[in-house]
């Protein structure tokens, strides 16, 4: 099923046969500099393969670009990787996780993209789940159990488990994982759907919407691995749980309602596939 293209990476084709294989993990910043340092640890001690991923970091016009900046270049002589599969980016007008994604997007190699967030850990062997995964041309997208690292709590954070528990059950139950799980999926499916609409949040639901919409209409899968995808506790730390569920909800509930209201094949498909 093809879709109104937000930009066209079709010039990128033959830069992209040379790649086969490379993950290209892109990552949005915005302060984010306190976190770079283990991010790019764990990139490179949990992939299978340095040579074969590039990282792309996209800051969105935060003030610390010059600390990331300066983050990135004091731990690269201890990683794996290479200086040159390490990308910043830094634009005027680029905020915005939906934005900084596409950008990155724009400037990856790679035959496979990773949508993941700075404060996320992956499992061990990443690249090489995402590889075989999507050589499987029947899955559409990709993602990771989600759970939080209760090992960087700074205190006991009350209904914890029940944002875990959810989030399980709205994978399991609806296919409908979220940014923090990390989001995979091939480049030329990614340029097909569209990329991600050009919004400052809720990128990744609406995004997500899109792909059941085409996963259900071409006979493909959301695939959720089994493996897990830690996400640091501080946004849980800084909001209560509750709080920050029932915004989530709402927007899910929004999305869904326009999104489905606005198409009634998808509806009809929904409600015999879900």
């Amino acid at each position: 099923l093809k879709q109104n293209k937000l930009f066209d990476l079709s010039n990128d084709k033959n830069e992209l046969n040379d790649n086969d294989g490379i993950v290209s993990i892109i990552v949005p910043c915005y302060n984010e500099s306190p976190t770079i340092k283990p991010m790019l640890v764990y990139l490179d001690i949990y992939s299978s393969d340095p040579s074969k991923i590039e990282i792309i970091l996209i800051d969105g016009n935060s003030p610390d670009i010059d600390n990331l900046r300066k983050a990135v270049k004091e731990i690269e002589p201890y990683l794996n990787i290479k200086s040159s599969q390490i990308k910043i980016i830094s634009k005027e007008g680029v905020s915005g996780r939906g934005t900084c994604q596409n950008v990155g997007a724009l400037e990856s190699n790679g035959e496979y993209l990773l949508f993941m967030h700075a404060d996320t850990v992956l499992p061990n062997n990443y690249d090489l789940i995402i590889r075989n995964t999507l050589k499987n041309k029947n899955i559409l997208l990709g993602a990771f159990q989600f759970a939080i690292d209760r090992s960087l709590m700074q205190r006991p954070i009350v209904g914890i488990g029940w944002v875990e528990f959810f989030a399980r059950f709205r994978n399991k139950s609806l296919k409908l994982p979220y940014g923090d799980q990390s989001l995979w999926i091939t480049k030329d499916n990614f340029v097909e759907i569209g990329g991600f609409k050009w919004v400052c949040i809720l990128e990744d639901i609406e995004f997500v919407f899109r792909c059941r919409e085409i996963a259900a209409m071409s006979k493909k899968i959301i695939y959720i691995d089994p493996n897990f995808a830690y996400c640091a506790p501080r946004r849980w730390e800084k909001k209560r749980c509750g709080k920050e569920y029932c915004m989530e909800s709402m927007g899910h509930f929004l999305i869904s309602k326009s999104w489905i209201s606005a198409n009634k094949n998808l509806r009809n498909i929904l409600r015999k596939k879900i």
